[in-house]
């Protein structure tokens, strides 16, 4: 029973809404937990509830997903790229893929890592001419996750392309997972002795994913195991280095046939000489004979002075001149 004055009402005048309740401290009406609105006209739910995994209800009543997630805030929020990105990978927002780092190469949803290396194996290759080919090989190291074509070129230093050796550019490619490939550069067999000859070979372009390393040169040898002028050299001649060809020692001329012989074959007797003109032997000068029998001085050398040797190998006085013309001729004095 109520005092005198004083009549029975709801609590809050009956006043607070659904999902609302009147505090009894205050008699004054407030809104449910988790409810949001004026408790005597509406109470809510914010976002009517709607907000999905993630998100929040947030200013003009609208879901937002909540900080470091994305996608649509009604449906559920995930985080960047669902946390599907690995080591050394990151999240690209935009598109909510997973890419390497910058610097990194690989596959971002398994391991990014830094670029591979490549280079040639060894500075310089040797080959012997007749083998045919020279392999040389380059190397990867470090990652090997991408896929990366290089390309080289060779450059003349002695050896010259086209002739003695085939190739002047290509390029070669690294499959994942792939250390090393190999260059196979034909070599020429000329059949001709020549000196070591050389040529080179560089790397010169790489596709992202690999870097090259410091040996991008390497220099190659093609050593001749042709025998010098092709083969032995006929008798009485010695291979000429320079022109690699059979030449006459001293003193033997070449014949018609390519061969070697002494001048005149040898037949030149004492006091003769072989004529190059003629290839004939012939007398010293102030010699009588047949250059292949025998050459002698006229009369033995044995005429004095004013003395000739006469046609029968007999010394004779000087026309004007008397005496022995094996001791000495005068002229007869006679007076006028």
């Amino acid at each position: 029973m109520c005092d005198i004055g004083y009549f029975i009402s709801e609590p809050c005048g009956g006043l607070c809404c659904a999902n609302a309740y009147c505090n009894e401290e205050d008699n004054k009406c407030y809104c449910n937990k988790g409810y949001y609105g004026v408790p005597t006209v509406n109470c809510y739910k914010p976002c009517k509830d709607l907000c999905g995994t993630n998100s929040y209800c947030g200013k003009h009543n609208t879901c937002y997903c909540n900080d470091g997630f994305y996608g649509n805030p009604y449906f559920g929020c995930y985080p960047a790229c669902h946390g599907l990105c690995k080591t050394n990978a990151k999240c690209d927002i935009p598109t909510q893929k997973c890419v390497c780092n910058e610097g990194f190469f690989g596959n971002p949803y398994k391991i990014c890592e830094k670029p591979g290396i490549i280079q040639f194996e060894k500075p310089e290759y040797s080959v012997i001419e007749n083998v045919g080919v020279v392999v040389i090989k380059v190397i990867r190291t470090g990652s090997t996750y991408a896929g990366v074509h290089v390309t080289w070129t060779s450059h003349d230093v002695t050896a010259k392309q086209g002739s003695d050796y085939i190739g002047s550019q290509g390029k070669i490619y690294f499959g994942t997972g792939v250390t090393s490939v190999e260059i196979i550069i034909p070599i020429t067999n000329d059949m001709m002795y020549e000196k070591i000859e050389t040529f080179s070979l560089s790397l010169t372009f790489i596709e992202p994913g690999a870097v090259f390393g410091q040996l991008i040169t390497t220099v190659v040898s093609i050593e001749d195991n042709d025998a010098p002028c092709g083969g032995p050299c006929p008798q009485y001649s010695k291979c000429d280095p320079p022109s690699q060809k059979c030449v006459c020692i001293k003193g033997y001329i070449k014949t018609y046939y390519g061969g070697c012989e002494l001048p005149c074959k040898g037949l030149c007797c004492a006091n003769a000489y072989c004529d190059a003109r003629d290839n004939r032997c012939k007398c010293n000068p102030g010699y009588w004979g047949i250059g292949t029998v025998k050459c002698f001085k006229p009369c033995n050398d044995a005429c004095g002075s004013y003395a000739l040797c006469g046609k029968d190998n007999k010394c004779y006085c000087e026309q004007g001149y008397y005496g022995n013309p094996y001791k000495g001729c005068y002229c007869e004095y006679k007076e006028s």
